[in-house]
């Protein structure tokens, strides 16, 4: 068996004196060792090893004016891929200016208000950065979005390798069941839904299973539809709202 061999090979190596470029020697066996070790851990679909890092990859962003003519940068998403071991959570949320405008305009607050949204989730390595920021409702921060996070943050647990992806589907066409007023310019600012993707990812073949580059064959899907936004929870400041900052965009998650 190679393993056998190359195992063999390097212990008469190590105890052998005065061996010519007995270094590399040395380090020609254990390169074996670990080809070997890699490729057995893969055929039983085992990746005992995890990479550190992340690789982020961005959607860009898009601009809307709202009713008062102010523009404002909206996120259209990102993917990344990460491991538990190594991986940073990105930054938490606290303003954004389009979710404040929107909340300023009608008066919204505490659960009536817009929020600075994370569309990749931070527990995933998402940014508060412009890209992955759109307003979202405090009721779909932390209901209906939670699904895909949650399989997400459980792969992380299980040392599963995976990959994030979340783009922001934009053009709503009315109310949706809220009892605010929007004008149209502002239903603009608002997604209708989040399409996110979840997938676990696998080493290629021949990979190092400690470099993050190497995991980037799709294995399994968790999750792969839209997320749907809905603003059917939202009140009118005057049948619902409840007084506050009207300003208030915090984000306690993502």
């Amino acid at each position: 068996m190679r393993f056998q061999a190359a195992y063999k090979n390097g212990v008469a190596i190590s105890e052998t004196s005065g061996l010519p470029n007995k270094t590399k020697l040395e380090a020609d066996e254990l390169a074996i060792l670990n080809h070997v070790a890699q490729n057995l851990k893969r055929l039983a679909d085992m990746d005992w090893a995890r990479p550190a890092g992340i690789i982020p990859t961005s959607y860009g962003t898009s601009s809307a004016a709202d009713s008062t003519g102010k523009t404002h940068t909206l996120g259209q998403g990102g993917k990344t891929v990460t491991g538990r071991i190594g991986s940073k959570t990105g930054a938490a949320a606290f303003t954004m200016d389009a979710a404040i405008a929107l909340n300023t305009i009608y008066g919204l607050t505490f659960k009536n208000a817009f929020i600075a949204g994370h569309l990749v989730t931070r527990w995933a390595g998402g940014k508060a950065a412009d890209n992955n920021l759109a307003p979202l409702t405090g009721y779909f921060n932390q209901g209906l979005i939670r699904t895909p996070e949650s399989a997400a943050e459980g792969m992380m647990r299980n040392d599963e390798v995976m990959s994030y992806s979340a783009r922001a589907i934009y053009g709503r066409a009315g109310n949706d069941g809220s009892s605010v007023t929007f004008a149209k310019k502002d239903l603009d600012l608002i997604p209708t839904a989040v399409h996110v993707v979840v997938t676990r990812m696998a080493l290629q073949a021949d990979g190092n299973a400690e470099n993050i580059a190497h995991w980037n064959v799709e294995k399994t899907s968790r999750f792969n539809q839209n997320v749907v936004l809905s603003l059917a929870n939202v009140k009118a400041a005057a049948t619902g709202g409840a007084s506050g900052d009207s300003t208030s965009s915090s984000s306690e998650e993502m």
